[in-house]
């Protein structure tokens, strides 16, 4: 058959780039109760890397883990180094803790509206994504000094450094309303719990940041709800135990661990981070 001839058949097959992918699913698709543990899942999953993308700043910029190797900006933030725009483990953090931030947000809000309307039958998943959603925004101030939320591709203003005690604020407040939904004695623990810590970070942030002058009273950190939830947590579970994020390889990796396995970090004299100890 000559070109000539073939062209007709080509041309009644119409245009050959004009295809489906019928597994392409819009965005509308997914705003339903049938969805709400993929919501909760991948909540879970963008929280944990942005978590992580914090902590190994926090701790390398501390005495908590060192840095040795040929990477200059690890080298910087391990010496204390922190202003420089352009580091580029700074630059590689902010979208994974700007994506937990804006994924916790969004969750919750299509999985409470589905509460609101009685079409979310089990609340566990709403729970869930409360509970996610309380530890990004308490790890946020502890790693920034400022943050810009954003909503997908559209930036918005900077909260402001005097304002970054707000996220603390915002985590309490995602904790109570978990708590409101009759959660089972392990859930309540751990959300209690996570509830002491925000609060006695958002003391600590006021020591270190007052705005305008030290509100702490002076003397150590202390705060009387912090300590109250502590204690209501340690009752639910004298034992000794902690909430541990799990990093599979084939799922979600941690840069914490990456680079402890390639050599580039190492314990401090003092701590163990929990995603190196996963």
């Amino acid at each position: 058959m000559t070109l000539l001839s073939a062209m007709p058949i080509l041309g009644a097959c119409g245009d050959l780039l004009e295809v489906e992918n019928p597994a392409t699913i819009g965005e509308d698709d997914v705003r339903n109760a049938a969805s709400a543990t993929l919501w909760a899942n991948g909540t879970l999953l963008s929280v944990q890397q942005g978590w992580d993308n914090m902590l190994v700043l926090v701790s390398t910029a501390s005495d908590e883990l060192r840095f040795r190797g040929p990477h200059q900006w690890w080298g910087q933030i391990d010496r204390g180094m922190l202003s420089d725009p352009d580091n580029g483990g700074i630059v590689a953090m902010f979208p994974a803790a700007s994506s937990a931030h804006w994924m916790t947000r969004e969750a919750v809000g299509v999985l409470d509206s589905l509460h609101q309307a009685g079409d979310l039958a089990d609340p566990a998943p709403l729970i869930r994504v409360l509970f996610y959603g309380a530890i990004a925004h308490a790890t946020l101030p502890d790693a920034l000094a400022d943050f810009a939320p954003s909503d997908r591709t559209e930036a918005g203003p900077a909260l402001g450094s005097a304002n970054m005690a707000s996220l603390y604020d915002t985590a309490v407040a995602y904790v109570d309303g978990a708590l409101a939904l009759n959660t089972n004695t392990e859930m309540r623990r751990d959300l209690t719990a996570m509830r002491a810590r925000a609060r006695f970070a958002r003391s600590v942030w006021q020591r270190i940041r007052p705005p305008p002058t030290d509100q702490s009273g002076g003397g150590y950190v202390a705060d009387a709800q912090a300590v109250l939830d502590a204690l209501a947590a340690l009752a639910m579970d004298p034992g000794d135990w902690r909430f541990q994020f799990s990093f599979p390889f084939d799922i979600a990796g941690s840069d914490t661990r990456g680079l402890a396995c390639f050599g580039n970090l190492s314990l401090g004299d003092r701590y163990q981070s929990p995603a190196m100890a996963s």
